[in-house]
């Protein structure tokens, strides 16, 4: 387990969607050996805090050795365009974004706390223009069956799915985040697949 590194995890901090509680969760994964640990709860930055000072304390961890904490959400993405508009038919897509340095860490606050504060429509919502204006700093990947690129290999209005859109937008990031995007491949069952479970 050393080399593996969780880059998708949720807490309790993710409403009705994490279980992990921190201090449980960083301890199992220094008792594994595992050098690094990413929390990326939806749509909120609220367990960073006690998530950082968990992974580096030494405090009731005998021998264990620190780990690197990998700050970073699950942002939501509008597809309507602009974060702040009320468009009831609007899909929200998942987005993973993990800080690598100091910049990208204040600009992953900048867009969480505009997301909260101007994008708020039953989720804190970004759009694409923010992560053009917010991408330094910050590693991007495709996330989940709910990020932009899986709903357009997944689905189209027309049934099938839509595999040129799915191209465009993964180049869009892409082009954004160079070689600081990367696709997230998960096994599971899906809508239009028969993959066992």
């Amino acid at each position: 387990m050393q080399d593996f590194v969780h880059l998708h995890v949720h807490t309790t901090y993710s409403l009705l969607d994490g279980q992990c509680a921190i201090k449980p969760l960083v301890k199992q994964a220094r008792k594994w050996g595992m050098k690094a640990l990413a929390v990326t709860d939806h749509g909120n930055l609220f367990a960073l805090k006690a998530f950082y000072d968990e992974c580096r304390s030494k405090k009731g961890y005998d021998d264990l050795p620190t780990i690197k904490p990998i700050l970073g959400c699950e942002a939501y993405v509008t597809s309507s365009g602009d974060h702040k508009s009320r468009d009831k038919g609007e899909r929200r897509h998942h987005l993973i974004l993990l800080a690598k340095n100091l910049v990208g860490y204040h600009n992953l606050v900048h867009l969480l706390s505009e997301a909260w504060i101007d994008g708020f429509y039953h989720t804190a919502r970004i759009d694409h223009a923010q992560l053009e204006k917010y991408h330094e700093g910050l590693i991007c990947s495709s996330a989940c069956i709910a990020g932009e690129v899986s709903h357009y290999l997944d689905e189209d209005p027309k049934g099938g799915n839509n595999d040129a859109k799915a191209e465009e937008i993964a180049r869009w990031y892409k082009g954004i985040f160079g070689d600081d995007y990367y696709l997230e491949v998960m096994l599971h069952n899906s809508r239009t697949t028969n993959i066992p479970g």
